[in-house]
């Protein structure tokens, strides 16, 4: 499992029909320069939000519809860190 925050959205016109109607947002991973691209699986994540994601076939398993074109989903909004 994977934390990061979310900043952006991506558009796209022509996508797999399994998409239909699925936000696909951009999310800066926590701890590293990286920025990947994940499907909202919850449908509340938006823009300055902190995230949890899974990747891989845990993130098509997600959508609880078969097995979805997706690497990366997004699977909860983070309300506070704790570091006790």
């Amino acid at each position: 499992m994977l934390t990061g925050k979310v900043v952006g959205s991506v558009v796209s016109t022509v996508k797999d029909s399994a998409l239909r109607g699925i936000k696909l947002l951009m999310v800066s991973l926590d701890n590293t320069d990286e920025v990947v691209i994940a499907a909202d699986l919850i449908k509340v994540a938006g823009v300055g939000d902190h995230v949890y994601l899974v990747t891989g076939r845990e993130a098509a398993i997600g959508m609880g519809e078969g097995l979805i074109p997706i690497d990366m989903g997004i699977t909860g909004v983070i309300d506070t860190y704790n570091n006790e």
